[in-house]
C-alpha cells in the first residue's frame, strides 16, 4: 500500500493488514491511501474525491420529478463541489487536475472559483457532465466538503421554464453578466440551478478559456 501525503513530497510505503478501500481521502489533513492490489478506475477515484455523484444527481432528478418540474432532455453541464477551507480548495483542485484536461480559475464577488474540464465526462444515466466547479469558501462560512448543486442548461426555453415553475423557485443567483440562473433548493440543502447558456459558453463570452493541463 502507498501512503501519499499531499503536504509533503515524501511518499512512504506502508504495510498494514487492515482492509482499506481502494482509494481513501481523510478530511484533515487531506491524505490519500491507495491500495496497490486493487487498481481503481477513474469513476471510483472521482467518487472518492467528490463523493457519490451518481446518487447526488439521481436524487436531485427524482426530487425535481416529485415537484413536477420536467427537465426533458436538457443537459446537465456541471456539478458544484463546495469545500470547507482554502486548504481543501487547493488540495481538491490538485486531485481533480489528474482527471482533467482543462482548468480555469477566476474571481467572483471577491473569492476564487475554479472550473475543471474533465478528460472523460461524468456519466450518470443518459447525462454526460463535462465540468466540475469548485468555489473557495466564503469567509466565516461553516460548511461540509460535499457536492452542493448541479446546473441544467435550458437554452431558448429559459423564459418559459422560469415562468412555468415560478411558484417553485427559491431564489436567483448573480453569476455575472451572462449567467443569471434561477434555482430550487430542497429540504436536504441541495440545489438545482437552471440557466440559459452552458458554462463553457459563459466562459467564452467572459473572454476566458480553459488552460490545458
Amino acid at each position: 500500500m502507498l501512503f501519499f501525503s499531499i503536504d509533503q513530497t515524501l511518499i512512504t510505503s506502508v504495510s498494514n493488514s487492515q482492509s482499506l478501500p481502494r482509494f481513501f481521502i481523510s478530511p484533515s489533513p487531506l491524505i490519500i491511501l491507495y491500495n496497490q492490489s486493487m487498481k481503481p478506475n477513474q469513476e471510483e477515484m472521482l467518487r472518492q474525491i467528490i463523493g457519490d455523484y451518481k446518487f447526488f444527481v439521481n436524487d436531485l432528478l427524482a426530487r425535481l420529478a416529485q415537484v413536477g418540474i420536467d427537465v426533458k432532455d436538457y443537459p446537465i453541464d456541471h456539478l458544484c463541489y463546495k469545500v470547507s477551507t482554502l486548504m481543501n480548495y487547493r488540495k481538491t483542485i490538485e486531485l481533480l487536475k489528474t482527471h482533467s484536461q482543462g482548468f480555469l480559475e477566476t474571481v467572483h464577488h471577491g473569492r476564487p472559483f475554479s472550473k475543471l474540464l474533465l478528460k472523460t465526462p461524468l456519466q450518470v444515466g443518459k447525462y454526460s457532465i463535462p465540468v466540475i466547479e469548485i468555489p473557495a469558501p466564503k469567509p466565516g462560512q461553516i460548511i461540509d466538503d460535499a457536492l452542493e448543486h448541479l446546473e441544467i442548461v435550458v437554452g431558448s426555453d429559459y423564459g418559459n421554464v422560469k415562468s412555468l415553475y415560478q411558484h417553485l423557485w427559491t431564489g436567483t443567483v448573480d453569476s455575472g453578466e451572462f449567467n443569471q440562473p434561477f434555482n430550487i433548493t430542497f429540504d436536504n440543502g441541495k440545489t438545482v440551478r437552471f440557466h440559459e447558456l452552458s458554462i463553457t459558453e459563459v466562459i467564452k463570452l467572459e473572454g476566458n478559456s480553459f488552460r490545458a493541463i
